[in-house]
């Protein structure tokens, strides 16, 4: 890293002073970066690696057709069950879950 280029690894040092992964870009691949940390390579190689989100949400789908007819979030109660759960004979409810990286 040059004096004039510093203020580039700002985000970077701050990622890793809040417990986050820097990574290394080594070819086509992301590396995770381990032990004692230095920017020897210009910021394209780095990124502070991405987290996993974990996403619920539930669906309506006609019983008929298989097609969903809405998507929403349904909060669980304070007992852990679902507000919302239902089946009609026509349309019923169905959970999806799935993962997300933020950056």
């Amino acid at each position: 890293m040059t004096q004039n280029k510093a203020h580039l690894f700002v985000p970077l040092v701050k990622a890793l002073a809040d417990g986050k992964t820097i990574q290394l870009k080594l070819g086509n691949k992301w590396e995770d970066m381990e032990g004692n940390i230095s920017f020897d390579y210009t910021i394209d190689h780095y990124r502070i690696k991405s987290e996993i989100k974990k996403v619920e949400c539930w669906a309506v789908v006609c019983l008929k057709t298989n097609l969903v007819k809405r998507v929403f979030n349904c909060p669980r109660q304070a007992d852990g069950s679902y507000a919302h759960l239902y089946d009609n004979g026509e349309h019923t409810l169905v959970q999806l879950t799935g993962s997300y990286e933020t950056a």
